[in-house]
């Protein structure tokens, strides 16, 4: 457990009226077999300086008697706990979660994590004092050195890779101020209930992974902003909650990095990084097969080969963020996009040497706008 020490030391905020005058907040804690961290975590965010919130936790399936243990050692009026017969991934158990409140404000918080106490706080001075935010994150640090940063946010590039701001550098003071980011991490995110509701909430067939960039894509599509708020600040224990199902991670990262490519963008565009998305997972594919890493390669096989089975479920999402979402272009979009992904190109282009120059024109041509 982090000392009280090691979270001290930060800058006041401006705090609210009392309950009464604050904007309701509820904070979604989702936990699968977490049994380890989780105890840490609701701790940390009931002892949460802000009033007018609430706790919703939601076990999603656990077989290891998470929600036994929640129930046995917190005895507290803002914890609500649901507990689901099977595990339907952290995406439905989300929404499950967030439907279950009325509140302003949703918050999701990842269970292998802390909350400094006024981290609710930031959240929402932030985004009462600027309507144009739909959704944010908070400062996060690395639970085993909290002097180093996990997290200022995430952006993603053309071909859906993701890159996380500010990971490894030291919390030295300069990130004391809000920024635009692409989306707000997994590990924490607040978001208005009514427009969470507007843009869909998560998708139920993701299941895990990705689901933060395409919930973040959609705020910005919607015509609001996504912000990291430094004041408020969030420890993480990196891969506690997924660490110990990595194909399974795999499957999930794979297809749901193209789903969200097709859902969100234009068609236009769709035409344009959809194609070399799949051959640089394919040839990512490949090279885990030269390396032996045959489950790994599967897993990847199986998220390309599940756009195709279900393109009709993923085209049908894509209709329904044009019409019912889309308030602004793709122009904007690419825009805040990070530039990360001829790397990510280059690689492949070795494992194709028979289509070397093809490949090369071809992603020229796509990063030249």
């Amino acid at each position: 457990m982090m000392d009280d020490k090691k979270i001290s030391g930060l800058g006041k905020i401006t705090q609210m009226n009392t309950a009464e005058n604050q904007p309701s907040v509820s904070v979604v804690v989702v936990n699968k077999d977490g049994i380890n961290f989780v105890g840490e975590c609701l701790a940390s965010v009931l002892r949460s300086t802000y009033d007018n919130f609430e706790v919703i936790f939601v076990d999603n399936g656990s077989i290891d008697r998470s929600a036994d243990f929640v129930k046995s050692n917190f005895n507290d009026r803002k914890l609500q706990v649901i507990r689901l017969k099977t595990n339907v991934g952290l995406d439905e158990a989300s929404n499950i979660g967030a439907r279950s409140s009325s509140s302003e404000y949703v918050i999701f918080l990842n269970s292998d994590t802390m909350a400094h106490p006024d981290w609710i706080q930031g959240l929402v001075t932030a985004l009462e004092k600027d309507v144009s935010i739909g959704a944010a994150q908070s400062k996060v640090l690395m639970m085993n050195d909290p002097t180093r940063i996990d997290s200022l946010g995430t952006y993603v590039d053309r071909f859906g890779d993701t890159l996380r701001k500010g990971s490894g550098e030291y919390d030295d003071g300069r990130f004391s101020s809000p920024e635009e980011i692409f989306y707000a991490g997994g590990t924490v995110t607040i978001i208005r209930r009514d427009l969470y509701l507007k843009i869909g909430g998560f998708r139920r067939y993701f299941f895990i992974m990705h689901e933060d960039v395409d919930l973040g894509w959609r705020v910005w599509l919607s015509g609001h902003r996504v912000m990291c708020v430094p004041s408020s600040v969030v420890y993480h224990r990196r891969g506690g909650s997924t660490s110990r199902v990595y194909p399974l991670v795999m499957f999930h990262s794979t297809k749901n990095r193209i789903s969200t490519m097709i859902q969100n963008y234009e068609l236009s565009n769709i035409l344009r990084y959809v194609p070399l998305r799949t051959i640089i997972d394919f040839g990512t594919s490949l090279r885990n097969i030269y390396n032996k890493n045959l489950e790994i390669a599967i897993s990847i096989l199986r998220g390309l080969l599940w756009n195709v089975v279900n393109f009709k479920t993923v085209w049908r999402t894509h209709e329904e963020v044009k019409y019912r979402v889309t308030e602004t272009t793709d122009a904007r979009i690419l825009h805040m996009m990070a530039s990360n992904g001829i790397p990510h190109a280059m690689v492949i282009l070795h494992a194709f040497p028979f289509t070397r120059r093809l490949l090369t024109r071809y992603i020229r041509w796509n990063l030249s706008s």
